[in-house]
């Protein structure tokens, strides 16, 4: 098959030719690529600066109480693990402490004075941030194994709390109704609750992000970055909430100058208002967890249009003519998965198993592209379209090319016995596929680069851990992760990587620092099932934590449908024939997009069955307007509801449009945030589009 012999270069003459500029590309490429020759005019349109009220306004809510924390933490950290039998906190006099200041931060490693363990913490408070974040790395710089370090807690704190304790989390990604629902555990005397990821993907049942509710006005938001397995356990006693959260499996011992990194961990002490604290995160997150894009600006979502695999180079060529033609307004041609193989099977849609038992041969197919998929990315490029393309390099199927040719680069598991898991945590491995896949990125002109991960890797690393070494694996696989996804960005300037892992199972701040998650659950693949009120609720739960995550309109082109997946981004199957009814909707989504990055305020709460009002805000501070979203569900008797607004300027007067009845208003800022206004939808399962600015001061 075309280019099938490419696996088989080694990492070696591969990196060697890339160095001398022999290869640019990838496998059986034998020219570099021309400057800006995959460049797209969308591609360098769609960066935006960071939102000067990011990195201002930040300072104003809790710094204080950051500030606080941080001194503290560079005295005393919150973290805890027993070492050679006895406990970190209690055994302090055997830890030589040392400090190190570092840009935005300081390092504290305290080395254990008789066998040379290191446990440094890298600590972190930004001057535009309210938030207090550290990284840990573990170091044996001794000429010995270590002594067994074992249940290593990368937060471990006690808090003072009042009547009112409570934790509040949302679930996370599993392809069900209750996806991304919030939840919240009321804690009395002596009560204890604990919250875990399924499988070793972050938030794969939970996310990683919570709030501990100290009092009714005040409290800590924690989050983990992670994305592996992780466990938060809260304990009530006595006056006294204490959090400890860690890996599942932490009980090792360090070889002579091995290294290993732990989870990161952010907290955020807030006082006030409840939204503020996590307006501020979403804030942080937009910061110092969001990658860039050229000159040094933030990704705008793209409104995609997206295609199966399999459907072949000339029906998506086909397909890239009429959007352009019709000028429907999107920004990307997507290729999903089914493009791969080594054409003896080939994949009819998303719910065959052929795609699946294809990953781990990473080739397009001859006979559905008989020119390459780069023909299709070409023609996407020339119409102004960017170039999406899915992979999942981290698993292999028994009998596919890579599998068959490097078999001690995988992870088994006798409980799955067909899937392989890639070992990121084999350095020589990780870097030839880094390599390898960078090479396809230019080869084929990919622009925005999809990495999926259809397997729970959890199993794999405990079975390939050795004896008193439970966790090693997993925290070698975990950096290794990071280090390939850095590499990719690398090897590829302005590449954005899309977070896939089934559908929002990897949204923990480290890896969201490395992509952007443009499909944030499966659940929107199940169009004769999923509802919009379930992809509401996606909506209502995320926004607490997350700015930036996109959907699937589910091929669905009314306007309660559509606008009950906005978010970050947006993708349509097929909707060529709806062009007169999905346009206008791709407008309006273009003016959306630009208020995700702003303050998020929920106007009603938010369940998943037919009855009730679904209503949110969201509000850029800079820019003096918002954006409002409202939906009457189909049981839903009351056709009015009255909504108090969040963040506006009581002294400033605001023009408000309702886009759907083009009525438009001005009111106070006061009056709206006071006594509201009131929204009416005369039909049962609609909904509204409401933007509002400020237009000048109030009289």
């Amino acid at each position: 098959m075309k280019r099938a012999a490419a696996f088989r270069v080694t990492a070696g003459l591969l990196c060697a030719l890339l160095l001398c500029g022999c290869v640019g590309t990838g496998p059986g490429d034998t020219t570099a690529p021309t400057e800006g020759e995959n460049a797209v005019s969308w591609m360098e349109d769609h960066g935006v600066p960071i939102p000067e009220y990011v990195t201002s306004e930040a300072t104003d809510r809790n710094r204080a109480l950051a500030q606080e924390m941080y001194t503290q933490l560079l005295q005393t950290p919150m973290i805890e693990f027993t070492y050679g039998g006895k406990l970190f906190s209690q055994d302090m006099d055997s830890w030589e402490t040392s400090v190190q200041e570092m840009t935005d931060g300081t390092a504290v490693t305290y080395t254990h004075k008789e066998t040379g363990v290191a446990v440094q913490l890298q600590y972190y408070l930004y001057a535009d941030a309210s938030a207090v974040e550290w990284k840990i790395r573990i170091r044996n710089t001794g000429e010995q194994n270590s002594p067994v370090i074992e249940d290593f807690c990368m937060l471990s704190a006690a808090f003072e709390t009042k009547g009112n304790t409570s934790l509040f989390y949302t679930r996370g990604a599993n392809a069900t109704t209750d996806d991304f629902m919030p939840v919240t555990v009321s804690l009395k005397n002596g009560d204890s609750t604990a919250i875990t990821c399924n499988g070793g993907r972050s938030s794969s049942g939970v996310m990683p992000f919570f709030n501990l509710y100290t009092a009714k006005d005040k409290g800590y938001i924690g989050a983990i970055g992670w994305s592996g397995q992780w466990k938060a356990e809260v304990r009530k006693a006595d006056g006294v909430v204490s959090v400890q959260a860690r890996m599942t499996d932490s009980s090792f011992y360090l070889e002579a100058g091995e290294s290993v990194m732990l989870p990161s961990m952010l907290l955020l002490p807030w006082e006030g208002d409840a939204q503020d604290g996590h307006n501020d995160l979403r804030r942080y997150l937009i910061c110092h967890h969001t990658p860039l894009v050229q000159d040094g600006e933030l990704p705008i979502g793209p409104v995609s249009f997206g295609v199966w695999g399999s459907s072949g180079a000339d029906d998506q060529l086909g397909y890239v003519k009429a959007v352009k033609n019709r000028e429907m307004g999107y920004d990307v041609f997507w290729i999903d998965a089914g493009w791969h193989g080594d054409g003896t099977r080939i994949s009819k849609d998303t719910f065959d198993s052929i795609w699946f038992e294809n990953a781990g041969t990473w080739t397009d197919i001859e006979a559905l592209y008989p020119n390459g998929i780069e023909k299709v990315a070409k023609a996407a490029n020339e119409s102004g379209l960017g170039f999406l393309l899915w992979f999942e390099p981290e698993r292999a199927f028994k009998g596919t090319q890579l599998l068959e040719d490097h078999p001690d680069w995988f992870l088994s598991n006798p409980n799955d016995p067909d899937n392989f898991l890639f070992n990121l945590g084999n350095e020589t491995a990780r870097e030839w596929l880094c390599d390898y896949i960078a090479g396809l990125i230019h080869e084929y002109g990919v622009n925005i680069y999809r990495q999926d991960f259809n397997i729970e890797p959890l199993d794999y690393w405990r079975r390939a851990d050795g004896d008193n070494r439970s966790g090693i694996t997993e925290m070698k696989y975990i950096e290794g992760l990071y280090l390939y996804l850095d590499g990719l960005l690398e090897r590829c300037p302005g590449l954005i990587i899309d977070n896939c892992a089934s559908g929002g199972r990897r949204l923990d701040f480290e890896c969201l620092s490395r992509s952007v998650s443009l499909f944030r659950s499966d659940y929107q693949c199940y169009t004769d099932t999923s509802t919009a009120e379930s992809c509401q609720m996606q909506i209502y739960g995320l926004n607490y934590w997350l700015p930036l995550t996109g959907a699937a309109s589910m091929g669905r082109t009314d306007t309660y449908n559509f606008r009950s997946n906005y978010g970050f981004s947006i993708q349509t199957p097929n909707v060529i024939s709806k062009y007169d009814e999905q346009t206008p909707l791709t407008q309006e989504f273009k003016k959306v997009r630009e208020y995700y990055l702003g303050d998020y305020y929920p106007l009603t709460g938010c369940t998943f069955d037919q009855s009730g009002w679904f209503a949110y805000q969201l509000h850029r501070t800079d820019l003096g307007s918002g954006f409002i979203c409202a939906f009457r569900r189909m049981q839903e008797e009351n056709e009015s509801i009255t909504v108090k607004l969040s963040g506006l300027k009581a002294e400033k007067t605001y023009q408000v449009v309702i886009s759907d009845t083009g009525e438009e208003f001005t009111s106070t800022g006061e009056k709206l945030m006071e006594s509201g206004f009131t929204i009416t939808i005369e039909r049962k399962k609609d909904s509204r589009a409401i933007f509002y600015e400020e237009v000048g001061d109030a009289t």
